[in-house]
């Protein structure tokens, strides 16, 4: 028997039918998960469907449940919630935050403290200091210099 000094194998033509194969394997999987999702995503929207129907169902038949105008004027109206206590309140999208105030009642506010108005005059003056005549803020300078800047001339008033 001869012996290679060398690993013949080295020297074989590859076969990438095997890479192939695996590859195919990976989008076939990819493929059938997809169509999974879909399925699932599918279904929850038949169950969310039947759900909604159970409820007007739930409404319609019995004759416990009575609306007053309120009740019937918050069905149809997208911003109008209701919380588990029964209680309407306005879900109204502002922004980046949504804010939920109760309809029936007025929203909370904070006092204002004497720290509020000195922050509030500091950055106004950093303001004045950090930014050009344009409103632009001055090379190099971020907003957090201005609010580093604000904080500081408050401690000193």
């Amino acid at each position: 028997m001869v012996e290679y000094s060398f690993d013949r194998d080295d020297y074989r033509p590859r076969d990438d039918s095997f890479r192939d194969r695996e590859r195919r394997e990976r989008e076939r999987d990819r493929r059938e998960f997809d169509a999974i999702e879909r399925g699932q995503q599918e279904l929850f929207e038949m169950a969310e469907l039947q759900r909604q129907r159970d409820a007007v169902r739930e409404v319609v038949n019995n004759d416990a449940i009575t609306m007053d105008s309120s009740m019937i004027d918050a069905i149809n109206n997208p911003n109008v919630s209701m919380t588990s206590a029964g209680k309407l309140i306005s879900s109204l999208p502002a922004g980046r935050f949504s804010q939920s105030t109760s309809v029936n009642t007025l929203p909370r506010t904070r006092k204002k403290t004497k720290g509020d108005k000195l922050q509030s005059k500091a950055l106004k003056l950093a303001n004045l200091k950090l930014r050009k005549k344009n409103g632009k803020l001055r090379k190099g300078k971020t907003m957090r210099d201005v609010m580093k800047l604000a904080h500081r001339l408050k401690r000193k008033m």
